[in-house]
């Protein structure tokens, strides 16, 4: 429930509680989204708030943190699931089963080489349809490669990018080509939505 308020809220309700209160619900969202909400809340509790964190979460908020929150770097989602080219489709559908990731950090699977670099995505729709014994790299077409972006991209271009190919989520790449991070759709939608409008359709719900 918590993460269906709007920013205002969110920030409001955290401002009223105690630090290690304010810990456990960040500890309990997308590192994204704890991360932007981390910086809405006053100089003085970020680091206090931060080390109440599990260590896990700790380091993915302290990494996004590290970016530029208007770039592809300070959007993207650390949390994603990566494959080899040699697993098989069953093997990868066993992944995203086992996993406990939001239905939103599943909606594609990374494809790397040996040496950890993005070769494509595969959907999860493209995985159920493959057959079960085929490996996933056989899935990524080498001749017309997945788009992705570069950590310091702009929201601009990852929207156009997003758009243009009509991706439900896009990669996020270091300088040596090894998935960073995943950006939805989600993510993209609301950062370009006008606050106005956020407004006027929290004040339809009311």
């Amino acid at each position: 429930m918590f993460e269906e308020l709007d920013d205002e809220h969110q920030v409001e309700f955290l401002r009223e509680r105690s630090d290690r209160e304010a810990a456990e619900i960040l500890a309990r969202m997308d590192p994204d989204d704890a991360a932007d909400l981390l910086l809405e809340l006053a100089q003085e509790r970020r680091i206090p708030v931060l080390n109440l964190l599990p260590a896990a979460n700790q380091h993915k908020i302290r990494s996004l943190l590290g970016y530029n929150p208007s770039t592809a770097g300070g959007m993207m989602n650390p949390d994603f699931i990566s494959v080899v080219e040699h697993t098989t489709a069953a093997e990868a559908l066993e992944r995203v089963r086992a996993s406990d990731l939001s239905p939103h950090e599943l909606a594609v699977v990374c494809v790397i080489d040996a040496a950890g670099k993005l070769t494509g995505a595969v959907s999860l729709a493209e995985l159920a349809h493959a057959d079960p014994h085929r490996r996933v790299g056989d899935l990524v077409d080498a001749d017309a490669p997945d788009p992705t972006v570069a950590l310091e991209a702009d929201l601009p271009e990852v929207a156009l990018v997003m758009a243009d190919y009509n991706l439900i989520a896009i990669p996020v790449v270091d300088g040596d080509c090894k998935p960073a991070g995943l950006i939805s759709v989600d993510d993209v939608l609301e950062l370009l939505v006008p606050e106005e409008w956020r407004r006027r359709a929290g004040a339809g719900r009311s």
